[in-house]
């Protein structure tokens, strides 16, 4: 195991999201705890015989055999593990990237609100200053986890991108876009946190040719997410048929 590199992970996400420490922690466990118990077992149950006269170890044949599939048992599950550990530091890394943008834009709203603190301006700011600075305050207490967190008192329909997740609740919708039905087209109202344009986007699932693999997507026009959603549908119907038979 490398514990240099376990440290020096656990300690960039420590210094981002404690949160975090614990998703590494768990990978790197898993990691380590596949492989002790098979190095154990061969420590317990093989001994190297004394040289021999020729120089060479005696060792019985099956016994080597033996010992040879336990090291391809043990490097297959040490594969899987550096796996699973470099996507659990993948996925903590592509978060820190997430929370440093929304960092970003938060000292943007704090700069706003000094410019217009300092511009004098004959217009009734007031309200619309304390709602900058509500959220610019909001966002600075709170820890950045995988959602965003929004008050839905303050968002009629809102959606976050599509690697913080969505939800809807409006007009009965109640539940995520990665439930929607395959080769359905959802209309959603798209505003930003600061309402600087606000326009109907349309949600669908799509199909990923690559790895065969499902997800939501936002449209800016119903055309476009209409023909995506029939093509998803196809090729997941073709699949469905192909496991059938």
């Amino acid at each position: 195991m490398d514990m240099e590199l376990y440290k020096s992970v656990v300690d960039f996400v420590r210094n981002h999201n404690k949160a975090s420490t614990s998703h590494i922690q768990r990978a790197f466990n898993l990691s380590y705890n596949r492989a002790v118990p098979i190095m154990d077992k061969l420590e317990e149950d093989y001994v190297i015989s004394p040289m021999s006269a020729n120089g060479k170890r005696e060792v019985y044949p099956e016994i080597v055999a033996e010992l040879q599939q336990q090291i391809k048992i043990l490097t297959a599950d040490l594969k899987e593990s550096q796996s699973d550990f470099a996507y659990a530091y993948k996925s903590v890394t592509s978060w820190t990237e997430r929370a440093y943008k929304q960092r970003e834009k938060v000292e943007l709203i704090k700069n706003e609100v000094e410019r217009f603190k300092q511009s004098g301006s004959p217009l009734d700011l007031n309200q619309f200053l304390s709602n900058l600075i509500e959220l610019a305050t909001f966002k600075n207490d709170h820890e950045f986890t995988d959602h965003l967190l929004v008050p839905k008192k303050d968002i009629e329909d809102w959606y976050l991108d599509e690697d913080e997740g969505l939800w809807l609740d409006h007009d009965g919708i109640d539940g995520t876009l990665c439930e929607l039905d395959i080769g359905k087209v959802q209309p959603v109202k798209h505003k930003e946190f600061l309402i600087t344009q606000s326009n109907t986007l349309y949600a669908t699932r799509v199909w990923d040719g690559e790895d065969d693999h499902i997800a939501w997507k936002l449209f800016d026009s119903e055309e476009a997410a209409l023909e995506a959603a029939k093509y998803c549908k196809q090729m997941y119907d073709a699949r469905e048929s192909g496991a059938e038979q």
